[in-house]
């Protein structure tokens, strides 16, 4: 197993990526042998997972419905091994932004790759046009089976945004072509050119004055993520809503003291919480 990107380098100098691997501090555990042994089952799983995928592809070929099937292979998020000093999922790099999204079945060219982004919207849009439902103007998306029988299409963006643990303000990520471009809230932003830095070890925000080309990239991502959001008003309210479930469960420390962080507590849980009783 290769050690992580990035490995020995430190941290991004960014406040808020900082912060995030303060909250989860996952690195300080690990040694280089760590590391390796981490990545090794995580591949293991990956490899399982295809697997499964066969298993579900056999039975349909056993039932006869397999050329009658669109067959969807998707995730919510990638994983971060240890990459840039991160582990799991909180930051926009491609390891955690970037996802499978395999198609296979009727209307769908077998063996063809596109570069055009696609997002897990495109997953609902599939799904109403295989099912025969109508467009409806007012729900984002393009179906997988469309995008898969047109050219790559580079200019089309992908988006993505975080407020969730750790976090102190919301990240938003627009990736387009080559270029991949992040807003922090109330921070300075990223920017990455992915075809010359596929493992985004060079932001070249913190250049952006004195390149023009650099400069017309970090003002295009700016104005796709403005077509998409306003980032300060979506950021108050994600945290206005987090702050409003926390005083429904109790307040911070009845939150910290009964509520286990590996689930969203079920509804007699909340209401155990919401009585001070132990879960």
């Amino acid at each position: 197993m290769a050690l992580p990107v990035g490995y020995g380098e430190g941290l991004p100098d960014h406040e808020e990526l900082r912060n995030i691997a303060g909250f989860f501090n996952c690195d300080a555990y690990f040694d280089e042998q760590k590391m390796r042994a981490a990545k090794a089952p995580y591949y293991g799983l990956t490899s399982f997972m295809d697997h499964c995928a066969g298993r579900v592809i056999r039975a349909l070929e056993a039932s006869g419905q397999l050329e009658n099937t669109v067959v969807l292979y998707v995730s919510d998020h990638g994983d971060v091994m240890g990459d840039q000093g991160f582990w799991t999922k909180q930051v926009m790099y491609e390891q955690s932004a970037g996802v499978p999204m395999i198609a296979a079945g009727p209307g769908i060219p077998a063996a063809q790759k596109v570069a055009t982004c696609t997002s897990q919207t495109d997953i609902a849009a599939t799904t109403r046009e295989v099912c025969g439902v109508a467009e409806d103007a007012g729900l984002p998306g393009v179906s997988l089976r469309a995008i898969a029988n047109a050219p790559s299409d580079e200019s089309r963006t992908g988006f993505s945004e975080y407020h969730d643990g750790g976090s102190r303000t919301g990240a938003f990520m627009v990736r387009w072509g080559r270029w991949k471009y992040v807003h922090f809230a109330g921070m300075p932003p990223q920017l990455f050119d992915l075809e010359g830095d596929p493992h985004e070890q060079a932001d070249r925000a913190m250049d952006g004055g004195k390149d023009s080309q650099i400069k017309a990239a970090l003002a295009e991502g700016e104005r796709r993520r403005r077509a998409i959001c306003d980032p300060e008003k979506v950021n108050a309210r994600a945290f206005a809503d987090q702050r409003r479930r926390i005083a429904e469960l109790g307040g911070e420390e009845a939150c910290r003291t009964a509520y286990v962080f590996n689930h969203t507590p079920t509804p007699d849980e909340q209401d155990k919480m919401r009585e001070g009783s132990p879960l």
